[in-house]
């Protein structure tokens, strides 16, 4: 049978489809489906007719007719808010993702255009703020030039839509902590006319959050290919994706579960920092993590996400250690101990035990490092020798013999059978060094001083000067003495020719200080260091006198005049006849050949005194005008010369 649709306008049957139905089964319902587009607006009765060509035989014809009443009304613009959509709100810093107290938020709806003809322009949409338990308030309006209209792609209809987007900011809402209605209302002025105003207006609900930081390990990775023995860059990448500064952020580097550096940071809300440290990798294949926090002492938003933890796989230990520079004194005397400093630099993995040993000229067999060679020891070890680490060790030379030029070859060993050195091409360097033949070693002393002086007195200061060395030093050796760093008299003076072993020589200087308190006297042989020495530490020699503040004047001798008793005969006739005595004596000894006639002058090469000053502890002045000498402390008189 037939279905017949037709559309009745003002009188005016229009049909609008014919279909054709099989097969109904009795007592089954049947659906039949057209499409209807009105031309015209205006009251339309739509007529549904069935068997509308009479093709069967029904017992009752008069239900055969359904009539439905539509009205068509004009095209306009059919706005509405999407509620399939909703609200977005979007914080507008980026790193959040939640509504937190006083942050913008970026809030935006979809608004649709169900009509299919007619586009809408200058559409307003206005959105509101009602905290719970208080009042709205307008946030802003956001205006959108053109809303088009609907389209249809075979069956499905698609309605014309735009984005509507305010900032919700601390200003319009955001200050307030808790739950938020937000309305948002199309065309809230009624300028655009619609047939159906009453889905323009909808509400969402929106929770502004208590702000509060959050830490989170977004990363953990490692520099490079990871070896053992060899440090790596270890980068620990910590965001605060809260709303809120923190301050003393406790972050830990751990490897295998320990602890193998931390750090204290300030993070603003949003910050993003990495944390960089060398780690010398001693494990085989471990884990790597970051923790933030680990203690929870910060209230955060999200625990969850404050650590995060990588596996490294760890290759096997490298070593070489290249032996650098060696530094020395260049050149020592037969029998002195030789120090040498051998810079190592280790250009691989840490190297736990290694050794350096010594070779002279062409041997084969380390030098001892034994001073007294009371073991066979012949190796200075050393352990740890870190990646990238410099080290200077000393070896030592102890059996130095042979004068002449040498050539000294210090090697390094990496005491690792398991994972040798892979460079011996830097392991060794040579050398050259000078051994001095000894020839003299010169040395001195100051006979005991005085205790004390007084002011401007002279010092007499005897120094004895030796050669201990194995040669003759014919020429002598030069003294110098000087007081409170003040040259003494007579100067620099020579000593006569030393023998070997035991040569001796003792030599005389006079020293007048001008200051009271200590007067420091120093004597030094070969003070222009002419004669090379094994040990010029004896060199030198130190005294010390206490200067008083009174100073010292001469006693005047008294005046002896032209007549006084000794021109009388009575006492220079004695004195002649003495005269003449000492003269026999002195050439009676002449004759017997003795270098002296009076004992106990022997043993001074320098001999004399001090101007006015005799030997020992006595001080003694003479007085060229009178002729007189005499004590100058008693002012006793020792002796009168007679004036021409």
């Amino acid at each position: 049978f037939f279905v017949t649709f037709q559309d009745i306008l003002d009188g005016v049957t229009t049909e609008i489809e014919t279909l054709e139905v099989r097969n109904v089964q009795e007592g089954s319902p049947a659906q039949v489906n057209i499409t209807w587009r009105p031309g015209d607006e205006g009251n339309h009765t739509i007529r549904i007719i069935l068997d509308s060509q009479d093709d069967l035989e029904e017992t009752d014809e008069n239900n055969n007719v359904f009539d439905e009443a539509i009205f068509v009304h004009p095209h306009t613009p059919e706005l509405t808010v999407s509620v399939n959509r909703g609200l977005v709100a979007l914080p507008l810093d980026d790193w959040l993702e939640m509504p937190f107290q006083n942050h913008a938020i970026n809030l935006s709806v979809l608004i649709y255009n169900n009509d299919s003809v007619e586009a809408a322009s200058d559409v307003r949409v206005r959105f509101w703020d009602q905290p719970e338990g208080g009042s709205a308030s307008e946030i802003a309006d956001f205006v959108i030039g053109t809303v088009e209209n609907g389209t249809t792609r075979g069956i499905i209809y698609i309605p014309g839509e735009e984005l509507a987007w305010v900032t919700w900011d601390l200003d319009s809402g955001t200050s307030i902590v808790g739950n938020h209605t937000i309305i948002v209302e199309v065309d809230p002025l009624n300028t655009i006319e619609e047939w159906n105003e009453d889905d323009n207006r909808r509400f969402f609900n929106v929770t502004v959050l208590e702000p509060q930081p959050d830490l989170e390990v977004t990363a953990v990775a490692v520099a490079g290919e990871p070896a053992r023995g060899i440090p790596s860059t270890v980068t620990v990448s910590v965001l605060n994706g809260g709303a809120e500064t923190v301050s003393g952020a406790y972050i830990e580097l751990r490897v295998d579960g320990e602890r193998v550096n931390s750090w204290n940071i300030t993070l603003a809300e949003g910050e993003l920092r990495e944390l960089d440290y060398d780690y010398t990798w001693a494990e085989h294949n471990p884990t790597v993590m970051g923790y933030a926090d680990p203690e929870k002492v910060i209230d955060e938003l999200d625990e969850s996400n404050n650590y995060k933890s990588i596996w490294v796989e760890i290759a096997a230990p490298r070593h070489d250690v290249q032996l650098g520079a060696i530094t020395h004194a260049g050149e020592a005397f037969e029998g002195q101990w030789v120090e040498l400093n051998v810079e190592l630099q280790n250009l691989l993995g840490e190297v736990p035990h290694y050794r350096l040993s010594l070779f002279v000229d062409n041997a084969t067999a380390p030098e001892y490092q034994d001073p007294d060679q009371m073991q066979e020891l012949y190796y200075v070890e050393g352990f740890n020798l870190a990646y990238n680490e410099s080290r200077v060790v000393s070896i030592w030379w102890y059996n130095t013999v042979g004068f002449g030029w040498h050539n000294l070859t210090v090697e390094v060993e990496v005491m690792d059978h398991t994972y040798p050195d892979l460079n011996l091409s830097d392991n060794r360097n040579t050398t050259s060094f000078y051994l001095k033949q000894i020839f003299y070693q010169l040395s001195l002393e100051i006979e005991p001083l005085p205790e004390k002086i007084r002011l401007n007195e002279t010092v007499r200061v005897i120094v004895n000067a030796f050669n201990f060395g194995p040669e003759i030093l014919s020429e002598g050796a030069e003294v110098i003495v000087t007081g409170n760093g003040t040259q003494c008299e007579p100067g620099l003076l020579r000593t006569r020719g030393l023998e070997r072993a035991t040569g001796e020589d003792n030599l005389e200087f006079f020293c007048t200080p001008n200051a009271t308190g200590p007067y420091v006297i120093e004597a030094r042989i070969d003070p222009d260091n002419i004669h090379d020495e094994p040990n010029e530490d004896d060199n030198f020699a130190t005294g010390v006198v206490n200067v008083t503040n009174e100073e010292f004047t001469p006693v005047t001798p008294p005046v002896i005049q032209d007549d006084s008793f000794i021109t009388q005969p009575i006492v220079w006739v004695p004195l002649a006849t003495l005269a003449v005595i000492g003269a026999g004596m002195f050439a009676y000894y002449r004759l017997r050949g003795d270098d002296d006639f009076l004992p106990g002058t022997r043993g001074r090469q320098s001999g004399g005194s001090a101007p006015g000053q005799a030997s020992g502890s006595a001080t003694f002045r003479y007085d060229a005008e009178s002729g007189i000498t005499y004590d100058a402390t008693t002012g006793e008189v020792i002796g009168e010369k007679k004036k021409d």
